[in-house]
């Protein structure tokens, strides 16, 4: 589908791809569900177990790949947000929209 968009509009698609421990991505889940910030409309009823363990099939099956799309991709560890460096993501995203132009 992206790389279809990609082709049909002519435009550079660039990724930022954000890992974490499975452990970490599933208490983030459970702990956004649980903050009665989520839209109603999201069914979220899980524990972090039963997250932990969707999260573990998906990367089994292959699901936590990125997009197929012909671009620069840039993998970022989020397990310490405190250890993402936003700047040089930015500068990062910047230097291949520019080569883009």
């Amino acid at each position: 589908m992206f790389q279809d968009w990609q082709n049909e509009y002519n435009c550079r698609i660039v990724q930022i791809i954000c890992r974490t421990d499975v452990d970490v991505l599933a208490q983030r889940y459970f702990d956004r569900q649980i903050s009665g910030n989520r839209h109603q409309g999201h069914l979220d009823t899980g524990t972090p177990e039963e997250y932990r363990a969707n999260f573990v099939e998906r990367v089994k099956n292959g699901e936590d790949q990125p997009l197929t799309v012909d671009g620069p991709a840039y993998t970022i560890d989020t397990t310490n947000f405190k250890d993402v460096k936003v700047d040089t993501i930015v500068e990062w995203v910047k230097s291949h929209m520019e080569q883009a132009s």
